[in-house]
């Protein structure tokens, strides 16, 4: 019999057991109309009692099986439980490789990460990016090593060794980073010996490198001045020697020209900066005179490398306070932000400019003043600004004299062109379209663009070698445009002109602006 009919028939057992009783209650309650109440107890009771024996009698032998059955299971569960406890022996050692292989990709992965942010800040500090370098560092948990920033020399091996760990170790960061720590400190060995492997001047140390006045990690100052020369734009190694006090800045009094002194050797050295031109660009398109005030005739002094480095030098190392204080380079920063912002603060409050057109005035009148910009650039920036912002004055003139437009409309409009026109006044850009004569003649041809030159010429031509009058009259004799020149050289304006010259003159090449001297 299986456990399943044994239990059916525990149940119907139970049932019917359930069922005399009821019968037997209701034979008690039909006895008890006539019985005394102690009767019905008693009676009662008895049915109760002779209901469970039946029920028990007729259960019992199910009981018996149930409990048989549930001994002869037992054994079962119990190799069960001795198979689960063997299986999960078997499969710790599994569990256990596993948890070792996954921890063993896991430091591949860091130590790829860390390599990573290694040769991506190492390339940026060779291009002479230091804040993107120390950047990358710190995405990726490192800080550079002050020694690699301030030692070319150091930086050079450090890179050789970066390439050495990657062509023996291509496939594995970690050889790598193990390869390039082991030969760092062979190399520390191999400068200082043994005995100073802790020192944190060994960097200064390795053969060829320059020794610095002070003990660079423990001179912060030293430290900071460096840094902010180097991120102004002054070669690495000149910006160390600077700020440890082996290069002394100096300025001509009278020709402003500023080189520097090694203090060394008396040496007179010039002034580098990272990714400054070979040869200095000559400036161009000067104003009239007596516009050195305007923006555009103080070009000169507040953009380029030199007005840039002058600038930075004054401000970053005290010592040069005093031979470097250059007010025509203060001046000509603070009339270039004054003007600009000047001009943003009363256009964005005005309602014709909304947010988006306002960002975009903001970024045309934003004349880049960094270290990589040139005098020549700034006046070509200015002179399109020029253009453009008179192209505005007159949509605001038109505006504001148009009287189909709002009240208010015009009103702003009005405001506008007058905010715009003090700007342009400020800049100061030529306009040689609109010069006399007297004003095109003080104009210097060494510092003017082909496209001035080109410009003045037409604009004497028309001048002075007008066509006859309308009279009738005759008119006089068209005078030549005086010849411009750049010191001894003569500006030639056709075959005719330079074939006039004798030889040896200096004469200036009307294609690219160049002084030759003819044959």
């Amino acid at each position: 019999m299986s456990n399943f009919q044994r239990y059916m028939n525990f149940d119907q057992a139970q049932r019917r057991g359930e069922a005399a009783l009821d019968a037997q209650t209701l034979s008690n309650d039909f006895n008890a109309e006539a019985n005394p109440t102690r009767l019905r107890s008693i009676v009662a009771d008895a049915g109760r009692r002779e209901v469970d024996t039946r029920i028990a009698e007729a259960t019992e032998a199910d009981k018996v099986a149930i409990s048989g059955e549930a001994a002869r299971q037992a054994p079962i569960a119990t190799d069960q439980a001795q198979h689960n406890l063997d299986h999960a022996r078997n499969l710790a050692p599994h569990q256990v490789n596993l948890a070792s292989a996954t921890a063993t990709a896991g430091k591949a992965n860091a130590a790829a990460a860390r390599m990573r942010g290694f040769y991506e800040s190492l390339n940026l500090v060779q291009q002479g990016n230091i804040p993107a370098a120390r950047q990358v560092a710190a995405a990726y948990g490192e800080e550079i090593p002050e020694e690699i920033l301030t030692n070319t020399t150091f930086l050079a091996q450090v890179s050789r060794i970066a390439e050495a760990a990657q062509a023996r170790h291509p496939n594995s960061p970690a050889n790598q980073e193990k390869f390039i720590q082991t030969a760092l400190e062979g190399l520390q060995h191999e400068t200082l010996g043994q005995e100073r492997t802790a020192d944190p001047t060994f960097v200064y140390n390795v053969p060829g490198a320059p020794e610095p006045a002070t003990v660079a990690g423990t001179d912060d100052a030293a430290s900071r001045k460096m840094q902010a020369l180097i991120q102004g734009g002054v070669e690495p190694e000149q910006a160390r020697k600077i700020a440890y006090g082996q290069l002394r800045i100096h300025k001509d009094p009278v020709t402003n020209e500023v080189t520097l002194v090694d203090l060394g050797t008396n040496e007179i050295v010039p002034l580098r900066t990272q990714g400054a031109q070979e040869e200095p660009v000559e400036p161009v398109g000067v104003p009239t005179p007596g516009s050195e005030e305007t923006l555009y005739g103080g070009a000169d002094n507040a953009v380029g490398a030199v007005p840039t480095v002058v600038d930075l030098l004054s401000g970053v190392t005290g010592q040069f306070s005093d031979e470097l204080t250059a007010p025509d380079v203060t001046a000509a920063r603070q009339n270039f932000n004054t003007a600009q912002n000047e001009l943003i603060r009363a256009l964005s409050v005005n309602p014709r400019f909304p947010v988006a057109e306002m960002t975009r005035i903001r970024e045309e009148i934003a004349i880049d003043k960094g270290i990589f910009n040139s005098p020549e650039r700034a006046r070509l920036q200015m002179s399109a600004l020029d253009s453009s912002l008179r192209r505005r004055l007159v949509q605001e003139q038109e505006t504001s004299v148009d009287n189909s437009m709002p009240v208010e409309a015009r009103k702003n409009a009005r405001q506008a062109a007058n905010d715009i026109s003090r700007f342009l006044e400020v800049m100061g850009v030529p306009q040689i379209d609109q010069m006399s004569v007297d004003e095109l003649n003080a104009m210097d041809p060494a510092s003017m663009t082909e496209t001035e030159i080109k410009r003045a010429s037409d604009r004497l031509d028309l001048l002075l070698g007008g066509a006859s009058g309308t009279s009738g009259e005759p008119t006089e004799p068209a005078q030549q445009p005086p010849q411009m020149t750049q010191g001894e050289a003569v500006r030639v304006q056709s075959q005719e002109e330079f074939d006039a010259l004798p030889s040896g003159s200096l004469f200036i090449n009307p294609s690219d602006g160049r002084t030759l001297r003819k044959n």
